[in-house]
């Protein structure tokens, strides 16, 4: 069998370069792979002369290409070709090209600018020299300029299909951008308007369960809102006075001795472990322990205790253990005891600063401002954004104050207030349509406010959390028009249709429709470019 290479060219390969690869090569069969956009494959004369110097050294050759151009070329040579990945059989030269007769295959020779055989034995003996081989391969012939043949018409129908159909398409795309993009409609529509004006009061509260309009008086639903808040302040002790004070606490005291609870009566000692004394200021019942198991888990209350006696010695830090000496030489001695949470303080004997009552008026009230203050910025962070609040449409009251009259060592008192703050809001959306329909009657529900100016005068919270303010509103209402819904049922229709459709919807009062470009005649059909101005 015949061994068989496979030579790749590039490009750029000359006819030159490519016999000398075959010429080397040992074997007998040469399939020779031409990629797309080679120099050789550009001209039918170079695998005319291609074949002609591959049969001179006596091997047979196989074209191989995805380029059909050179396949075709190939074909018309005599050359037998192929495409690797179409498995394209070699096509016969009368497929592309008319048969040639004989005695005219000298005749296409000489016009491709190709030797014949004879021309070329004839050169050999006039050539001179010696050691060279006796068959020269001639590579090179300058072609001459010819006139197309019926070849080159051929070769260029693929190329006038190809324009055509980009021609086509490029058509078929303006087309459809002047007839589905460009396209598109502005209709202008006049609205019937209504100017309402109202003078009177709203009453709200969150008895009102439904909206109301009668007369001049607005019922509108309301809500309370409440607010609990408590403050601290320290203020300067303008007096000053000899007193002897008692510290004073709060002790946890617990039962680790049974499940049966204890009463302590009041004035109970409690003894710390330098032997000072404090007494319970009220009657208290510690809980019985609680047993799991047979073990017991003790139980707890916190209890107000005062020291025995006055003086700074008897404040303590936390962490003291109390005993109660009652409970001494019995068993509930080790099983009931105290601990010291927070820091027992306010013993004291010597001159100390006082509050005059000066001084606690005037606490008093920069107190209760503060906590009215508190109370309102508490207000702002938790009520709904929806609901309107009116200055003043609230209530505060002062519910319990606390002062110590011990100062501390910058001569300072201190006094805690109490307090509670009510406010009544509503939602002014539902007051303006409220409004609206009660001045507009049945038909409200098919106009829209448009713009308005509402004033509030001085309100009035009175019993029961209901608030009576005065109103002044002014507005522009317009009849409601659903864009959506017109565009669906004007789309596709022609200038007529649509002027019909436009004057049949109720509360239209005039319009104006412009079509784009010049040329079309109805509203597009794609909702997207229908722009609608409603006023």
């Amino acid at each position: 069998m015949k061994e068989t290479k496979k030579i790749y060219i590039t490009k750029s390969d000359s006819l030159a370069s490519i016999v000398g690869k075959i010429v080397k090569a040992k074997e007998e069969e040469i399939v020779l792979y031409i990629p797309r956009g080679t120099e050789f494959a550009a001209s039918r004369t170079n695998f005319i002369l291609l074949k002609r110097e591959v049969a001179t050294v006596g091997k047979s050759i196989v074209i191989e290409s995805v380029d059909d151009d050179a396949l075709e070329l190939a074909d018309t040579a005599g050359i037998k070709s192929i495409n690797p990945f179409l498995r394209r059989r070699q096509r016969a030269v009368s497929d592309i090209v008319a048969v040639v007769p004989r005695g005219s295959v000298r005749k296409l020779r000489e016009r491709e600018g190709v030797a014949t055989e004879e021309e070329g034995e004839k050169e050999k003996g006039e050539e001179k020299g010696e050691g060279l081989p006796k068959k020269r391969i001639r590579l090179f012939r300058r072609e001459e300029k010819r006139k197309p043949e019926k070849l080159d018409k051929l070769e260029s129908t693929p190329g006038r299909f190809v324009k055509a159909v980009v021609i086509t398409t490029i058509a078929a795309a303006i087309f459809v951008v002047v007839m589905t993009i460009l396209p598109r409609a502005k209709i202008d529509l006049n609205m019937e308007k209504k100017n309402l004006d109202f003078v009177g009061t709203m009453v709200t509260s969150a008895a009102v369960k439904e909206n109301n309009f009668v007369g001049n008086e607005v019922m509108v639903r309301g809500a309370t809102f409440s607010e609990r808040r408590n403050i601290t302040k320290a203020y300067p002790a303008s007096n000053k006075k000899y007193v002897e004070r008692k510290a004073a606490g709060e002790i946890v005291i617990y039962n680790n001795f049974s499940s049966v609870s204890q009463t302590l009566v009041a004035t109970t000692r409690f003894a710390a472990p330098d032997g000072k004394v404090y007494r319970l200021d009220n009657t208290v019942t510690v809980p019985g322990a609680e047993s799991v198991g047979g073990k017991l888990t003790p139980s707890s209350i916190r209890a107000a205790v005062t020291a025995d006696a006055p003086g700074e010695k008897y404040n303590l830090s936390p962490g003291v253990k109390f005993r109660i000496p009652g409970f001494e030489g019995s068993a509930k001695y080790n099983g009931f005891y105290a601990e010291l949470k927070d820091p027992l303080s306010g013993g004291f004997i010597g001159e100390t600063s006082l509050p005059s009552e000066e001084d606690m008026k005037v606490a008093m009230t920069d107190a209760g401002k503060s906590l009215e203050e508190v109370i309102k910025t508490q207000f702002l962070f938790n009520l709904p954004p929806e609901v309107k609040v009116l200055n003043n449409a609230y209530e505060f009251k002062i519910t319990e104050t606390k002062v110590n009259e011990v100062a501390d060592k910058s001569g300072k008192f201190t006094i805690t207030v109490y307090g509670e703050a009510k406010l009544v809001g509503f939602r002014e959306p539902e007051l303006v349509q409220v409004i609206g329909k009660g001045l507009i009657g049945k038909s409200g529900n098919d106009f829209k406010v448009e713009n308005y100016e509402l004033e509030y005068g001085d309100p009035t919270l009175g019993a029961g959390g209901v608030l009576n303010v005065p109103v002044k509103f002014k507005s522009v209402w317009t009849r409601t028009f659903n864009i959506d819904h017109f565009k669906s049922e004007a789309a596709g229709k022609k200038r007529a249709d649509l002027q019909a459709l436009v004057f049949s919807i109720p509360g239209i009062q005039s319009g104006e429709a412009r079509l784009w470009p010049f040329w079309v005649t109805r509203v597009p059909k794609n909702t997207d470019r229908i722009i609608i101005d409603v006023k």
